[in-house]
């Protein structure tokens, strides 16, 4: 028998502009997890400040606070006050790949990466891995999830054989930097790859590779990117947006087109840094500029994939 129920997430603050989707889970009197089949209803204490849906997507409507319950059919009740913030995202690191770049980064592998100019006259990050050993970069600083995080990057991806060419762009958390000092560079990157959230393109090897991009976040989910992904395989300069939203869901979208949102959170009381780079074999894969923010830009329509605005 149902003894409680409680929140399956430790979302407080609820941003203007975009929604968060609170889940609940059945626990017995010994803690044991039970299935939910009765419908559950939510409410909000205050519509003018938060509305929240069938699926328990709260949508923000103005700045304040309001109660939102969770019930299984009016017996097993569960709640929790949220804030609506109404603060816009801010911009907390941009980079533009300078020649002082080295001291914003950790680089790792053999072949060593570099900084080029590319298409356009544009610099950017080549990691240069050669299907032997990775090679990556890892940003020096690191950047809090609890309001949100996003990362907008430009990349060119000319991909001119079937394996070797894949390069992940990622937000990790939990990257111990003392281990690079004195590593062996021929051998895996001392990372441990714990909580992230990112994109790999492309997913797969083989023809049909470039027709498809990943996102791991928990469980790895892909996308079939169609036409778009002619020009990201052709070289041509295409932007990658990395968001992870405050309920700790990770979304990623090609040239301001969401595609992929994953399910299963990833912690958002954790510091994330960025993570580049893998395979690039007689090709040059590259990070061009980028700019990273706190909170959620609201110019890419997630709805269209399930997150409510």
């Amino acid at each position: 028998m149902i003894d409680r129920v409680v929140f399956t997430d430790s979302a407080s603050t609820i941003l203007t502009g975009v929604g968060t989707r609170l889940g609940i889970r059945a626990l017995s009197r010994d803690g044991a997890e039970l299935p939910i089949l009765a419908p559950i209803r939510w409410h909000s204490s205050d519509t003018m400040v938060a509305v929240v849906d069938h699926e328990g997507v709260v949508r923000a409507r103005r700045g304040g606070r309001a109660r939102i319950e969770a019930s299984l059919a009016g017996w097993r009740k569960v709640w929790k006050d949220v804030v609506v913030d109404a603060k816009p995202p801010i911009t907390v690191f941009e980079e533009s790949w300078d020649a002082a770049w080295r001291s914003r980064w950790f680089t790792f592998g053999t072949p060593q990466p570099e900084v080029v100019t590319g298409r356009e006259g544009v610099r950017a990050f080549w990691n240069r891995g050669d299907g032997t050993y990775p090679s990556i970069g890892v940003s020096r600083r690191s950047f809090p999830a609890r309001d949100g995080l996003g990362l907008e990057i430009r990349m060119s991806t000319p991909i001119t054989r079937s394996n070797w060419q894949r390069t992940f762009t990622l937000l990790v958390a939990g990257v111990d930097t003392s281990r690079f000092a004195g590593a062996d560079q021929e051998r895996e990157a001392p990372v441990t790859m714990g909580d992230f959230c990112g994109a790999m393109y492309p997913e797969r090897d083989g023809p049909l590779g470039p027709n498809w991009l990943g996102l791991s976040a928990g469980i790895p989910l892909y996308r079939e990117v169609g036409e778009a992904g002619k020009q990201m395989a052709s070289g041509q300069w295409w932007r990658l947006r990395l968001q992870i939203f405050p309920d700790g869901r990770c979304g990623v979208a090609v040239d301001g087109e969401a595609l992929l949102i994953a399910s299963e959170p990833v912690p958002v009381g954790r510091e994330y840094r960025l993570w580049f780079g893998y395979e690039s074999a007689e090709t040059r894969n590259l990070h061009g500029p980028l700019r990273v923010w706190t909170g959620v830009r609201t110019d890419v329509d997630w709805a269209r994939i399930g997150l409510s605005p």
